[in-house]
């Protein structure tokens, strides 16, 4: 058995408690308790998630999470960007770039394998700046398989220091995102909706590929697999991550 986005007891489906602090830098600390054998998971975790408007126009996040046992703790973030804007077209020509020298490749039940291969010669190596459109629909296995690309990418640099991840940019607007963080994986996801179409803000439509997100992130099912570095929170090792997506225009 597996869970995904935290199986029934996932956090996304939990009431937070809310904090806020306004100033040059606003930010909103979120904090949710976690009792022992909630989702199956042993331990009382206490995880807190803070967002800060920074004034170098950037969206901060900042993960810690404390446990009374050894409990299996991997969190992310799901927002989706349009660089392009809501309503205008999809991404297929705007620029991404990942630093990253290698993935994790993945089965087809859409879990890892435990393998971490280089990206050299493949479809997912993105080390210079590709244009999303070139590779979404392409006959590599690992991306034609999920109809579009879902990749686990292990960050070049060490794990625990702020460091770049990603980097997308739109040639129309001109607007740059560049995504930092302390965690060793980001996976980049460009499905978004599938083959459905939502209605989103003020009526616009979503589609396929409309978005990107990048979910900075620890190795995932590193819980079964020796070889990724652990996921677990223990009471001697609290989790404290960060990740950083800073807007510009280029």
């Amino acid at each position: 058995p597996f869970v995904i986005h935290g199986g029934t007891a996932g956090f996304n489906r939990k009431t937070w408690q809310a904090r806020m602090q306004d100033g040059p830098e606003p930010s909103l600390t979120l904090t949710l308790v976690s009792p022992d054998g909630d989702g199956g998971f042993p331990g009382v975790l206490t995880t807190t998630v803070t967002y800060t408007v920074t004034s170098d126009n950037a969206l901060r996040l900042e993960y810690r999470a404390t446990s009374d046992r050894p409990t299996v703790a991997n969190f992310t973030n799901h927002a989706m960007f349009a660089l392009q804007g809501e309503g205008n077209g999809d991404i297929s020509d705007q620029t991404m770039q990942i630093f990253a020298d290698r993935f994790t490749p993945a089965d087809a039940g859409n879990l890892v394998t435990g393998e971490i291969l280089p990206v050299e010669g493949t479809p997912a190596d993105f080390r210079k700046p590709v244009r999303v459109g070139d590779v979404q629909k392409s006959d590599f296995p690992q991306i034609a398989m999920r109809k579009g690309i879902e990749l686990e990418m292990v960050i070049n640099g060490k794990p625990g220091t702020l460091r770049p991840a990603a980097r997308m940019t739109d040639p129309k607007t001109g607007i740059a995102m560049d995504v930092s963080t302390t965690h060793p994986c980001v996976v980049v996801w460009a499905h978004l909706i599938g083959d459905r179409t939502v209605t989103g803000k003020g009526g616009k439509v979503y589609r396929a590929f409309d978005a990107m997100s990048f979910e900075t992130q620890g190795y995932l099912d590193a819980v079964n697999h020796p070889n990724f570095p652990s996921t677990v929170v223990t009471p001697q090792k609290p989790m404290h991550e960060v990740t950083v997506f800073k807007f510009g225009i280029r």
